[in-house]
């Protein structure tokens, strides 16, 4: 957007949320998130605005639109086989398996969950965000029909998105599009939106290091409050740095950042949540059998990977994960004499199923679905 290369533009944002999230930990996190949700939202409106005026109105909008963007749900398509992604199956069982781990047990949002006043806090947030989700997504993917309808319309704008590259179409569209000041304002939502993604990783990253590698291993004794919190502050450096270096090769994994966001989180989240339902539910599981399974997990989703990723679609991966890893678990503890306290368990309490909220969000998934179904109809 300002002619300036992508390596200085990768550096100026991970500089800027590496200092914020090391002066305010996770209080900057949630307050920093709050405050570019919003400008996200903002950035959404003006686009479609903007975008829809240009096409000439509604009506030009959906005699223009290609009418394959508005199939958003294909109950024929499985995930198996070459061509075949994006079906409603794979996205929905194996989606499931994705979200129920990344809500669940990534720590990512286990660190916003453990910032709640109290559990009931917990879950009207949670629930928020499940009814919340889908119009959220709606808006941008409306704004990216909007906006996609008008290059395929307009030569000069198309020509100037790179091929293949269809991440720099809303930024050429802002650049090309919009008025001065409107530009400042949604350069900065871009900004915004990545680094809401870097921000509560940086903080999570560091949280799990020093709890789970770095303190067993001092003297608790010394290890004060303070100390503990310079540890952490260390560790944010150094993720932010690692996380930076990353960022240059993840332009390669996938065409658009979101998928290779999601490709990358569905190697690991399977053999995840199978951990901690395993931990919840059963005494058997000794802690070499799940090691072994996630570790057989993760293989077997990275094999699928290099070697059929055209046979299946990545989105399995997340439920073939679970599979694995319950599977090679359930087998190594077969062989295992020791078996954990049943006191060891989760309180029975906090694994009760909450049958309201489940029939809520049961329905609306259907609504989901069936409005999903009718898009065709509706533009």
């Amino acid at each position: 957007m300002f002619d300036i290369p992508l390596w200085v533009n990768i550096v100026i944002t991970g500089v800027i949320a590496i200092i914020y999230d090391y002066m305010g930990g996770i209080k900057a996190v949630v307050l920093s998130d709050v405050i570019q949700m919003g400008i996200l939202f903002l950035g959404f409106l003006f686009c479609c605005y903007f975008a829809l005026d240009l096409l000439g109105g509604w009506t030009n909008f959906t005699e223009n639109i290609d009418p394959d963007r508005l199939n958003a749900v294909d109950f024929s398509n499985f995930g198996v086989g070459t061509g075949e992604e994006f079906g409603f199956w794979p996205m929905v069982l194996g989606g499931f398996f994705l979200y129920a781990s990344y809500y669940g047990c990534d720590q990512s949002q286990a660190q916003r969950i453990l910032s709640s006043m109290n559990m009931k806090d917990v879950r009207k947030a949670l629930l928020f965000n499940g009814f919340c989700r889908f119009p959220t997504v709606l808006l941008y993917c409306v704004m990216g029909l909007f906006i996609g309808t008008l290059a395929m319309t307009t030569p000069s704008f198309l020509s100037q998105i790179p091929e293949g590259r269809s991440d720099y179409m809303v930024p050429v569209f802002i650049v090309e599009y919009l008025p001065n000041g409107l530009i400042g304002l949604l350069v900065a939502a871009i900004m915004a939106a990545a680094m809401s993604s870097l921000d509560s990783a940086l903080n999570s990253l560091s949280a799990a290091t020093v709890q789970d590698f770095v303190l067993p291993g001092k003297n608790m004794d010394e290890m004060t409050d303070a100390k503990q919190l310079s540890l952490s502050k260390k560790y944010t450096l150094f993720w932010g740095v690692i996380c930076v270096i990353l960022a240059f090769a993840a332009g390669n994994i996938a065409p658009t950042v979101i998928e290779a966001i999601n490709k990358i989180g569905s190697l690991f989240y399977g053999p995840i949540i199978a951990t901690f339902v395993l931990a919840m539910l059963t005494t058997r599981i000794t802690g070499f059998a799940i090691n072994t399974g996630i570790v057989a997990g993760v293989v077997f989703n990275f094999i699928l990977w290099i070697f059929f990723e055209d046979v299946l679609f990545w989105f399995w991966w997340n439920a073939t994960g679970f599979l694995v890893t319950v599977a090679v678990a359930w087998l190594i503890s077969a062989f295992k004499t020791d078996i954990r306290d049943p006191q060891t368990l989760v309180s029975p309490d906090l694994i009760e199923p909450r049958w309201k909220e489940t029939i809520i969000m049961g329905a609306y998934f259907i609504i989901i679905v069936t409005f999903s179904v009718s898009l065709a109809w509706i533009f």
